[in-house]
Parts: C-alpha cells; sequence; structure tokens
C-alpha cells in the first residue's frame, strides 16, 4: 500500500497557535477571494468551492464573498 496523502499538523507543535490564528489566518483572509477568483478555472479550486457551498448549505453558485466569508468562519 502507497500513501495517497499525508496530514501534518504543526500548530502548537513547531510554533505556538497564535503564530497560525494570527500569522497565517490575518496574512490569508485578505487574499483568500482574490486568490479563488484568479484561480477560477482550475479544478481543484472549483472543487474546493463547489465543496465549501454544500458543506456550508449554501445556493448553488454562491458569490465568492459568501464562499469566502464561510471559509473565514471555519477559520474562527
Amino acid at each position: 500500500m502507497t500513501a495517497r496523502a499525508v496530514v501534518v499538523d504543526i500548530e502548537g507543535t513547531t510554533s505556538s497557535t497564535a503564530s497560525v490564528h494570527v500569522g497565517l489566518y490575518d496574512y490569508a483572509r485578505p487574499r483568500l477571494a482574490p486568490w479563488i477568483e484568479a484561480h477560477a478555472g482550475d479544478q481543484e479550486v472549483a472543487a474546493a468551492v463547489a465543496a465549501t457551498i454544500a458543506d456550508a448549505e449554501l445556493a448553488p453558485g454562491a458569490a465568492t464573498a459568501d464562499v469566502v466569508a464561510v471559509l473565514h468562519s471555519w477559520m474562527d
């Protein structure tokens, strides 16, 4: 059997949780919507957006702002 994925959890292990919640999340938040829109044609990004819409029970074809609001809430 070969591994198909590796899950790495560094939060609190190699650095403080604040470095993730303050440093990384604050960096990612304002960049998330523009990045999603810039990569909307990428199949993996489209699939992740579709999965977010489904998991959050948003209306099909929800706006990027709605998807990002959900992702931000999950970050919180």
